[in-house]
């Protein structure tokens, strides 16, 4: 088996939140069905030109939407509505 030396890694702290349930929850937060809203969760980053996706609802990902890139491609994407949770 390989050792790994990770000795000169810088080493932290690191803290992991699962986003997968979060476009759902502020689906119904908001009275909206979760399974037919196209809800797409952001960040909030100056440097990420809109922010980035999170979370995405199951209809948001149908249409085309994954996480992990920005709201501008989301605009470029599609002519359809989406709802935006800051």
């Amino acid at each position: 088996m390989m050792k790994l030396f990770t000795d000169d890694e810088p080493h932290g702290v690191f803290f992991l939140i699962d986003n997968k349930p979060y476009a759902s929850c502020e689906a119904v937060a908001r009275g909206l069905n979760p399974l037919k809203v196209p809800l797409v969760v952001l960040s909030e980053a100056k440097n990420t030109n809109g922010g980035l996706i999170l979370a995405t609802s199951l209809e948001a990902k149908a249409c085309g939407v994954s996480k992990n890139t920005s709201a501008a491609f989301l605009c470029l994407l599609s002519n359809r509505s989406y709802f935006m949770v800051h």
